[in-house]
């Protein structure tokens, strides 16, 4: 299940633009709300997902490092919230919810920048210009994005993901608040819980859900 939803956090942080201006970006920061209805989010889902997440991120480029405190809400699991780790050197995912912590393969690559994408076209949020880009549709996936982007401040603003399959709509908005172009250092300690011993039988017995709005930017 978290494999899953970690391969759909990638998406958002992979959709992230490198404009011209903007590719020394060594990583970024950001808090976000995500809201989705019927969304797939991979292929091996029959179902889609209705959602509601809040949270806030950051990513190392360089050192392939991300991190998340992350909020969601559905009729299906009720409500989460937990902190997530991951470490590209190592391929250690680490996850902290309710005082317990877990560790797992990362079995997804975490980008190095962000990779170019298709632009579209410009528009309007609000009064301010940002340009439109969307993602490269391939066969094998179920969603499709475009990114709202300011080339400006180098900042991605919104994201919108739809599923590609037209006979079964499902969609997802995310939008970023407080951009800022670095990576937060401090954001990457982890908790006592999780520096300590662990035994591998605790770490199935609560439920994970990863954060779906990280998995679709990484």
């Amino acid at each position: 299940m978290y494999k899953i939803i970690v391969a759909c956090l990638f998406v958002v942080l992979a959709s992230s633009i490198n404009a011209q201006s903007c590719d020394s970006t060594v990583g970024y920061t950001t808090s976000y709300e995500l809201s989705a209805y019927n969304i797939i989010l991979s292929s091996q889902e029959k179902q889609g997902s209705s959602f509601f997440e809040v949270g806030n991120t950051t990513i190392d480029f360089q050192g392939h490092r991300f991190q998340s405190n992350y909020l969601i809400v559905s009729n299906e699991i009720g409500k989460f919230e937990a902190s997530i780790w991951g470490f590209g050197a190592t391929n250690e995912l680490f996850i902290y919810s309710n005082g317990q912590c877990s560790v797992h393969s990362l079995d997804v690559p975490i980008p190095s920048g962000f990779p170019m994408e298709h632009l579209i076209g410009t528009t309007l949020i609000g009064q301010f210009p940002v340009n439109i880009y969307a993602t490269a549709l391939n066969t094998t996936e179920t969603t499709a994005q475009t990114v709202l982007y300011d080339v400006k401040t180098c900042s991605v603003v919104s994201t919108t993901t739809r599923n590609t399959d037209k006979t079964n709509p499902g969609f997802a908005i995310s939008n970023m608040f407080n951009f800022v172009n670095t990576f937060t250092e401090s954001a990457f300690v982890l908790p006592s819980a999780c520096t300590s011993s662990m035994k591998p039988a605790l770490l199935h017995k609560q439920k994970i859900v990863l954060p779906h709005f990280l998995i679709q930017q990484i």
